[in-house]
């Protein structure tokens, strides 16, 4: 460095910190105060951040992401040792515990006081035995052996069980090949499965697989009763990021070789796939960091709530667990909330119970010199309870360092009567926890709750989590090696077998995927496609091409099918499989089935759907793939495609319900078709061909329509759609151009925009009741990937829009109320904050009549 370089930094260190200049992030929650405890230059860009026993707060300075040339702090990572010494609340004593790192994410104090720590390539842990506030040793625990370098989709971490042992995450590492190393030589090698979790004793041995199909599971807690949970941020273009309880063996299905974006339908992100698990919640944009609260600073009702802090959405957030089958949905509620400038990272509960958060500061991923760290506690604390000797009530205590503390002094037979026979199930599960400690046993929830009535009494056949739990067990009790595939192919845990038997890949059972493609059941078939394309056994391609006949109604499979043939080929430049589907649909050698599937999934205007085909589709003699024409041919739009639709609208050979589609791609405002549609109109003779021609004309006076309700008036909307209604009027209103007009923004079984949910499977997940509250009032409950943004630019125009997804070049993809999409780049954004206001136009609605409402729910609903 240069002496004026060397000026520079030392003058930067040397500043005094300004805490006027960082305002206060709102607290949702009026019981609850935040202050300020330390603001740059104390500390820049921290990451993770733990608290010990004496309340001294540990936190990372990152000096290594993305470090710009001309970067005037320290060259490495620095852990800080930060104090109140004066008890004013504000860091005035900051030491330098430990430096040399890079990419340095996460920390967390054990038992003994040692601090563990987590970069992108390593684990170690570091003591200060002399206490002197500083580390002087350090050992090494895991090792991560990779080309890959992007500085935070390496280790993350960390959560430690009741004996100690650490679980860790790894993101998906772009792909790259991988080996984690323990300090016993236990070696774990993959690249492109994606995200995993791994866990391994206090001395770095043992390491072992937990779960995978993360893309980035930054953080891991666990909860009072062994459950372990992540957060996990989202591909690029697969909303939302999740919320995760994580299990033994669990594959929450993001799989990196499929495409880093998530699109592929090989990539489940919420259970859509077989042998697959569900996320908890949606959470915020980018979660860093996961809490399960026992302690006793925050009111009482917060014990046992999950805190995750989003860097992206400027909050920490709660949830609320509600059971769902074997597992659990969750309710979110903001507790702090910020501006653009409120990132927060790093979480750690103090002794008494309050939190500390580690706060980025600015929307740059390089550092760029800020950092904050925030005191989130009471107003009023409970006064703590002093310890009992008593057992039962040592392990009923709040807050829950003391209470595990008090349960590692059980001895066996009293954490037997306990495991057993406590009331509070807090005590029972941490006197389990300790009983299978002195047994030098795993201490699963899932053998503590097997007993458990209500888990008993579950249907296997619907929960995911119960038949991986089934399937596991079957499988410890078996000896034999898995080569074959389960003689019921009917059972849910074939599904899991032929899951399992695909990762393990071993040459000796590949010949199993032909059993595989033929079964009679679609989600062993799905898997077989999988297996033969991850694998790239080309010699399935006659297989698979011979599917596609056979799934014609179901379009997953289908679609997989496409992708497939599409990567074993060599090509490998989508994940769609539009390239194959349109062959299909020009390939006349093809069933109308197939090439009706396959026009779904084909955009109206790609460049091998010519327009001579789609109008010699018309004409099909299959009336469902010539409606499927028709509909492409409106879509498509242009003065040819609309020649052939008014032919259409003229002709009375065709069925009524083809020439109602075709009249929908002709427009009012052209003398014409205006014409047209008043001719039509009057034509009692044909109602739903005058019904239509009197909605396309409808735009030219908007204020026949009846007044509507207020959207919050949920009785009088209620009312309003009581009675029966006609699903083929209803599709129509929905992929309509002037009323309604959903599709431009939600996908039905292939078509339609990919802004809002796909509502082609709504009628599984929704009562009428709900669907037509979210109609009516879109607002009442926005789910975390649909939060629309409002977005200043640096031109000073203001743009509201749904994330979308993001170019190469880094410009972010956002669509607006109309469907439109409109691009970005984030260095062209001034400041960005969500709305509370959905992306649906409001009033839409009161563009329906009260029967083309009800037409409109039952299309939705139907089966």
């Amino acid at each position: 460095m240069n002496p004026l370089c060397l000026l520079v930094a030392l003058s930067t260190f040397a500043a005094e910190p300004d805490f006027s200049k960082a305002p206060l992030p709102k607290v949702v929650d009026d019981r609850l105060e935040i202050s300020l405890f330390a603001i740059d230059p104390q500390v820049t860009t921290p990451t993770g951040i733990a608290v010990d026993e004496q309340g001294i707060v540990y936190v990372i300075e990152n000096n290594t992401h993305f470090r710009p040339k001309e970067y005037n702090r320290p060259e490495l990572d620095r852990i800080l040792r930060m104090q109140d010494t004066n008890g004013d609340g504000r860091a005035d004593k900051v030491d330098e515990f430990y430096t040399g790192l890079r990419n340095t994410m996460s920390l967390v104090f054990e038992t003994d006081g040692s601090l563990l720590v987590a970069t992108r390539n390593e684990v170690f842990r570091l003591q200060d035995k002399d206490k002197d506030g500083k580390a002087e040793t350090r050992t090494d625990l895991i090792k991560l052996e990779t080309a890959g370098n992007y500085p935070h989709n390496g280790l993350a971490g960390f959560a430690l069980d009741f004996v100690g042992n650490i679980y860790f995450g790894f993101g998906e590492n772009l792909g790259a090949d991988y080996k984690v190393i323990g300090t016993d030589g236990t070696t774990l090698t993959g690249g492109g499965e994606g995200g995993n979790i791994y866990s391994c004793d206090a001395g770095g041995k043992k390491l072992r697989l937990v779960a995978t199909g993360f893309w980035n599971p930054f953080h891991v807690t666990f909860d009072a009763f062994g459950r372990l949970f992540t957060v996990d941020n989202d591909p690029d273009s697969r909303p939302p990021c999740r919320l995760l309880h994580v299990v033994e063996g669990g594959d929450y299905g993001f799989r990196f070789r499929n495409g880093r974006k998530g699109v592929s339908p090989f990539t489940a992100w919420n259970g859509e796939l077989p042998a697959t698990l569900p996320m908890v919640a949606g959470t915020g944009e980018a979660p860093c960091a996961v809490m399960a609260y026992e302690s006793d600073n925050l009111p009482a009702e917060y014990r046992g709530e999950l805190l995750v802090t989003s860097w992206g959405d400027h909050r920490l957030e709660r949830y609320t667990l509600k059971p769902r089958g074997a597992s659990f949905s969750a309710e979110m509620k903001p507790v702090v909330t910020g501006d653009q400038n409120f990132r927060p990272v790093g979480l750690a509960m103090a002794p008494d119970g309050s939190l500390y958060m580690s706060d980025w500061v600015d929307k740059s991923y390089p550092i760029h010199g800020k950092g904050r760290i925030w005191h989130l506690r009471a107003k009023k604390p409970a006064i703590r309870e002093p310890l009992s000797d008593e057992p039962a009530i040592a392990l009923a205590h709040p807050h829950r360092p003391w209470r595990e503390a008090a349960a590692r002094k059980l001895a066996s037979d009293q954490a037997t009567k306990l495991s057993e026979e406590a009331e509070d199930e807090r005590v029972r599960s941490l006197a389990y926890e300790r009983l299978c400690s002195l047994k030098n046993q795993d201490a699963t929830l899932a053998a503590h709750r097997a007993h458990e009535p209500g888990i008993r009494s579950m249907d296997i056949a619907h929960d995911p989590w119960l038949q991986l739990a089934a399937y596991q067990a079957e499988r410890a009790g078996d000896k034999c090696e898995l080569n074959s595939l389960a003689a019921d192919s009917s059972s849910p845990l074939a599904i899991w077998q032929a899951a399992e038997l695909q990762r393990v890949d071993a040459p000796s059972t590949r010949h199993l995927i032909a059993d595989l493609l033929s079964s009679d059941y679609a989600d062993l078939r799905f898997l077989g496609i999988r297996w033969a394309m991850e694998s790239k056994l080309t010699e399935h391609v006659p297989a698979i091409e011979k599917l596609l006949e056979r799934e014609t109604l179901n379009r997953r499979n289908f679609e997989a099918a496409l992708v497939a043939l599409d990567r074993l080929s060599g090509r490998n430049h989508e994940n769609t499989g539009e390239y194959f589907a349109a062959k299909l649909v020009i390939s006349p050698q093809r069933s109308a089935a197939t090439r009706l599937m396959a026009l779904r999934m084909v955009s109206p205007n790609h460049a091998d759907l010519k327009l001579p085909l789609l109008i010699e589709l018309t004409k099909h003699a299959d009336k469902a793939l010539q409606f499927e024409a028709v509909r492409t041919l409106r879509l498509r739009g242009g003065e040819e495609s609309v020649a052939r639709l008014r032919e259409i609208v003229a002709d009375d050979k065709p069925e009524e319900k083809l020439r109602c589609e075709a009249l929908l791609g002709l427009s009012a405002e052209l003398e014409q078709d205006r014409a047209k549609f008043q001719r039509l109109a009057n034509q009692k003779d044909h109602p739903n061909l005058q019904s239509e021609a009197l909605r396309m004309l409808r735009e030219q006076n908007p204020k026949s329509l009846p007044s509507s309700p207020e959207p919050k008036n949920q009785a009088a909307w209620n009312e309003r759609a009581t009675g029966n209604g006609n699903p083929e009027i209803g599709e129509r209103i929905f992929f309509h151009p002037k009323v309604a007009s959903c599709y431009k923004c939600h996908e039905y079984r292939g078509r339609g925009g990919r802004v809002g949910p796909d509502l082609s499977t709504v009628a599984k997940s929704m009562t009428r009741e709900r669907l037509l509250q979210s109609i009516v009032d879109p607002s009442r409950e926005i789910a975390p990937q649909f939060t629309p943004w409002v977005i200043q630019a640096t031109d000073g125009t203001s743009k509201t829009g749904v994330y979308v997804g993001e170019e190469v070049d880094g410009h972010v993809r956002y669509a607006d109320n109309t469907g439109t999409i409109f691009k970005l780049h984030p260095r062209d954004v001034e400041y960005r904050k969500a709305s509370d206001k959905s992306i649906m136009p409001e009033g839409l609605p009161g563009q329906l009549t009260p029967q083309e409402l009800r037409d409109l729910l039952a299309f939705l609903l139907q089966p």
